[in-house]
């Protein structure tokens, strides 16, 4: 059972505790993170979502992305995830947010890394395949209907 912190819209944390797949009270927001990572050749590393997965089954993803555990912050979900997804160790406690975006009912941080490391350890219950993609790629497979 994942449990997840609740915030207020000022992302106050407040002492409720969420489990995921229950709904989120109106007026709370949970914490998810997403982590974009590239090589020195500007290409980002995506991973496709393996078949089985309920939300967006088989589409290529960010490089790594998931909520926020109990009593996570944001850099740990982050370099926690990351690692669960495609093995690659970073630290994030020194890495600055890029942005964030407040959506219905979540804080969603987004990361920015570098790395030239080649081989990756998929977590193969919820990523099938990773690959190097240019922008140029990516916003192809945006128009295909496959990212």
């Amino acid at each position: 059972m994942e449990q997840w912190n609740l915030y207020d819209k000022h992302r106050n944390l407040l002492p409720d505790v969420h489990i995921r797949g229950q709904k989120i009270p109106d007026g709370m927001y949970h914490l998810v993170v997403h982590v974009c990572v590239f090589n020195s050749e500007g290409k980002m590393l995506i991973c496709q979502r393996t078949d089985d997965r309920e939300v967006w089954p088989t589409y290529w993803d960010v490089s790594a992305a998931g909520s926020a555990l109990l009593n996570e912050t944001s850099a740990q979900a982050a370099q926690r995830e990351t690692v669960e997804e495609t093995g690659l160790l970073h630290n994030f406690n020194q890495e600055q947010i890029y942005f964030t975006i407040h959506g219905k009912d979540w804080f969603s941080d987004w990361y920015l890394i570098e790395t030239d490391q080649k081989e990756f350890q998929i977590q193969k219950e919820e990523v099938q395949d990773y690959r190097w993609a240019s922008l140029s790629e990516i916003q192809h497979m945006k128009k295909e209907g496959t990212f």
